[in-house]
């Protein structure tokens, strides 16, 4: 399923919608179009396993270190290296 990542959620998710329901997706930065897999659905929301980004983010950038991200990405669902913070 294609969806339009348009927030990030309190530990790090992406946010999207579907079907009336907010989708989850872990490892996205906001901004992104990627292609997801619905694994879990809730009464009011979606859990979903990203299997592509279609279109990235202005605000991803390469991480400056691999192993940093991997173990951020471990821990809060993001990859918060991937992230152009200001």
């Amino acid at each position: 399923m294609e969806l339009q990542i348009t927030d990030v959620a309190f530990g790090g998710k992406g946010v999207a919608r579907a079907n009336g329901k907010a989708v989850f997706v872990p490892y996205v930065v906001d901004g992104e179009t990627v292609s997801a897999n619905i694994t879990r659905e809730h009464k009011k929301f979606l859990e979903a396993d990203l299997e592509n980004i279609v279109t990235a983010s202005p605000h991803r950038v390469e991480p400056r270190c691999p192993y940093l991200d991997v173990a951020a990405a471990a821990f809060t669902n993001t990859s918060i290296t991937n992230i152009n913070w200001p």
